[in-house]
């Protein structure tokens, strides 16, 4: 009876178990002389991803891709958010108060290292997407010709009628008549056919904006190597500044106005932008370095909900596909069903305006208050307030898109559950921002070495012999060699680890005791 008994039941009844015999690691542990470590400036600290929050249909999409890809599930769920957005933005907007009007639109930005299947996930998410592009190119073929020859035939007919007023007038003839016709021959332009164009991966700001005006009204910006977008030509010299206020303007639909040297001027009114990046953090630290204080004093990266995962590489045993996907499925059919509400878009357009219902209004008031509340030098938000100045209107989006992606419907109000998922959401998005750039301001072997602790207590706790440092290098966060040596270096001066040949033949990382007693205590 005492043998089925479990560990809570043991302790009430207070009988003492037999003690467990010590391994070979723990003797090592408790005979040597450890210091008492002394504090690293910056440690970790991740939330866990609040899946809960999102909408039924929603959750079990990012699970299912989440269980088979098994990328971080912060990262599955940022990236399917992200492509609902693409298509939403372009049937839905969303009202917060009065006068605070704004698109669905999002901007997201994934930091992750190369190995963490940023490409397989785009492919899930996005893949309705792109085969409703394909399948509305092969549908519009014939009338795109059709439409081809009869604006062909319309300019020929315009161009004659011009040479016609040109040899009346050298001629002294009245012009009145090809002037009366000219007129009447305006009115009667053809509209041209939009084929729609909604993805872009590799694109410069300019060849993006251009695509907005003249092809396609809403479109997405989804690259798995956002470093070729960050990094790009764009990014660069003295056209950074203007391609990232673009691209502020576009994450609130503003009407622009493009200037350009060797072409017509034109202005970009009612197009909807989202943004989807994911990138090493080599990459992005390098971006924020060559732009300097341009990409969050511009306001830049105050849009991006950003996600930083913890890396699951080392634990994805292999798996076979399901044979069947329903939430996918279910996912994938949502997406195709608002995507063809789209179709015959002409040059600009009007997505539906949803409003919050009167208790999601008030749940998202006191959100936006709290927030604010925290901005001031002594607020807990100081060292991010240009993040968290626009973490609310980005709730209010993430709102409309989990209401219109449940209901299939861009026809409101939104509930306040919807709001209150939105918001859960948004705020472990700004606990990333938050954690990463206060990392930015740490030394670069301080914060590697942060990461690497974390790591390595993982797997001191998970292994019967701690890791070598050929292992660290292989499977931990750092794995350039000089930053690993650095990183250990740090961990070894202050007493939180040291290489050790005590268990077995190899030089192995041991943690300090004292740093995993107080892992194991940690909530």
């Amino acid at each position: 009876m005492v043998d089925n008994m479990t560990s809570r039941e043991l302790d009430a009844l207070s009988i003492s178990r037999p003690a467990k015999k010590p391994s070979s690691l723990d003797m090592v542990r408790a005979s040597s002389a450890w210091p008492v470590p002394q504090s690293l400036v910056t440690r970790i600290q991740t939330v866990p991803y609040p899946l809960d929050a999102l909408p039924n249909d929603l959750k079990l999409v990012v699970k299912e891709v989440g269980d088979f890809v098994k990328s971080p599930i912060s990262m599955v769920s940022t990236c399917a958010i992200t492509a609902l957005a693409v298509v939403i933005q372009g049937v839905a907007d969303v009202r917060r108060a009065s006068k605070l009007e704004g698109p669905s639109s999002l901007f997201s930005l994934i930091i992750a290292d190369s190995g963490e299947r940023k490409s397989t996930l785009d492919n899930f998410f996005s893949k309705a997407i792109r085969v409703y592009e394909d399948g509305e190119r092969d549908r519009l073929a014939e009338s795109v010709k059709e439409n081809r020859a009869a604006i062909a035939a319309w300019a020929a007919k315009r161009e004659g009628l011009l040479a016609a007023i040109k040899e009346a007038g050298k001629s002294g003839k009245s012009t009145a008549d090809f002037e009366a016709k000219m007129r009447d021959h305006e009115k009667r332009e053809p509209a041209r056919i939009l084929v729609p164009r909604m993805t872009y991966s590799d694109v410069t700001s300019e060849a993006l904006a251009w695509g907005l005006h003249d092809i396609w009204p809403t479109a997405g910006l989804l690259s798995s190597e956002g470093g070729t977008v960050l990094g790009g030509h764009s990014m660069g010299g003295d056209s950074v500044l203007r391609n990232l206020a673009l691209l502020n303007q576009l994450w609130g639909a503003e009407t622009v106005q493009i200037d350009r040297r060797t072409a017509p001027p034109y202005v970009l009114k009612n197009v909807r932008l989202t943004v989807g990046l994911q990138v090493q953090e080599s990459a992005f630290r390098s971006f924020l370095e060559k732009t300097g204080n341009l990409a969050r004093g511009s306001g830049f990266m105050a849009r991006f909900l950003v996600c930083w995962p913890e890396s699951t590489q080392g634990s994805r045993t292999f798996n076979e596909a399901p044979a069947t996907w329903p939430a996918s499925t279910k996912y994938y059919e949502r997406m195709t069903d608002l995507l063809k509400r789209q179709r015959g878009i002409v040059k600009g357009f009007s997505p539906s305006m949803v409003d919050l219902s009167k208790e999601a209004k008030e749940l998202w008031i006191k959100f936006h208050d709290s927030i604010e509340a925290e901005l001031g030098s002594k607020g807990s938000l100081f060292d991010v307030r240009d993040v968290a100045s626009k973490i609310a209107d980005n709730a209010a989006r993430l709102a409309v898109i989990f209401h219109v992606f449940e209901t299939g419907s861009p026809v409101g109000p939104i509930a306040v559950r919807h709001m209150t998922g939105a918001i859960m959401v948004s705020a472990w998005h700004l606990k990333e921002s938050k954690r990463f750039f206060g990392e930015l301001v740490q030394p670069k072997e301080i914060t590697d070495a942060a990461r690497l602790e974390a790591w390595l207590i993982s797997e001191n706790s998970a292994r019967c012999i701690p890791p070598t440092r050929r292992h660290a290098q292989q499977y931990g966060p750092v794995r350039v060699s000089k930053q690993l040596e650095a990183a250990l270096s740090v961990l070894a001066d202050l007493g939180r680890i040291r290489e050790s040949n005590e268990i077995g033949q190899k030089k192995v990382i041991m943690v300090n005791p004292a740093l995993l007693e107080r892992s194991h205590h940690e909530p």
